[in-house]
């Protein structure tokens, strides 16, 4: 019985040994790596809170940016509609690059300005707006001029036609209409 005492006193020391070694181990290489692992999963988290936090302030930047990017556009693009100041010379190339472009041909065009348009207690970025009017005469064919008149309802500046008159001429070749009539273009004041 002796023997088997000293057996178990043994074990029962190897097992100490075995925890006390085991402690040893966790105390001295676990515990350090668990803290560094800790610490590592902090500063990610810290990372990737910081990350989620630029991206959003990237987002709101570039969404500010694209709202004012969108304004120089829109107001170039009122200004082509409604020119800021009144321009003859815009009208005039207007109007005589689409007589030309649908091969008629100009026989008189006269600018004068009208009176002008108020915006009852404008404050925004029109405050009234001004009228240049156009009297021209052509002479063409009829689908020629019908797709003049198209041309000016489709274009971009703000164009209207007024006090239309077509006569016929006749003549040795071929029936040619004679166009008289007046074309209104606004401005910003």
């Amino acid at each position: 019985m002796h023997g088997s005492f000293n057996k178990r006193i043994l074990f029962v020391l190897a097992s100490l040994i075995f925890l006390g070694g085991a402690i040893f181990v966790y105390s001295s290489l676990i515990q350090p790596a668990y803290s560094d692992a800790q610490q590592m999963r902090n500063e990610l988290y810290t990372k990737q809170q910081m990350i989620a936090k630029y991206t959003q302030s990237v987002q709101g930047l570039q969404t500010i940016l694209s709202k004012f990017q969108g304004q120089g556009n829109v107001q170039d693009t009122i200004s082509r509609i409604l020119p800021s100041k009144q321009d003859p010379s815009y009208v005039t190339t207007q109007l005589i690059g689409f007589a030309k472009l649908n091969n008629l041909q100009v026989q008189s065009l006269a600018l004068s300005p009208q009176p002008s348009i108020a915006i009852g207690n404008a404050t925004g970025t029109i405050r009234g707006v001004g009228v240049l009017q156009a009297d021209m005469q052509t002479v063409g064919g009829y689908s020629n001029f019908k797709k003049f008149l198209s041309q000016i309802e489709s274009n971009l500046l703000i164009l209207d036609v007024n006090n239309l008159t077509m006569t016929l001429q006749k003549t040795t070749t071929a029936n040619v209409l004679q166009e008289t009539f007046s074309i209104k273009s606004y401005y910003q004041l």
